[in-house]
């Protein structure tokens, strides 16, 4: 149902310019086919939901976002794998699949990764002087 959500998201967003750009807002609620057509204030993956609340400008800074947390993330693998690997899957489900990008849970492991990288790559620096 996540294409039926992002179709259901599109059409709230789409009656006007303003809304495609700036979204809806953060009291705003829609019939979700992914929750039998009720209204509700979220949606399942982080992306629909940032374009549904922000429109497209704040996707894309979300975007954007996200991109420098991959790649943190990807510095991450290649000098720890199995670190890189235990907190890749967590991070992809809430972005696509599931709605716990809302929890406390999702902004720690945000957090994780930015500090577990930078560790990492110090611990790295030390290792090689």
């Amino acid at each position: 149902m996540r294409v039926q959500e992002l179709q259901a998201v599109w059409e709230a967003i789409s009656s006007s310019w303003f809304t495609v750009a700036f979204g809806q807002g953060w009291g705003s609620s829609f019939a979700s086919p992914a929750v039998g057509g009720l209204q509700v204030t979220f949606t399942h993956s982080l992306l629909t939901y940032v374009l549904f609340k922000m429109g497209v400008i704040g996707l894309f800074l979300t975007l954007i976002y996200l991109f420098f947390v991959f790649e943190k993330l990807l510095r991450l693998y290649f000098i720890d794998p199995v670190k890189g690997n235990a907190m890749l899957w967590p991070l992809i489900i809430p972005i696509l699949l599931y709605a716990s990008h809302k929890s406390f849970d999702f902004g720690m492991l945000l957090t994780l990764i930015l500090i577990s990288s930078d560790a990492a790559r110090n611990k790295l620096r030390l290792s090689s002087n």
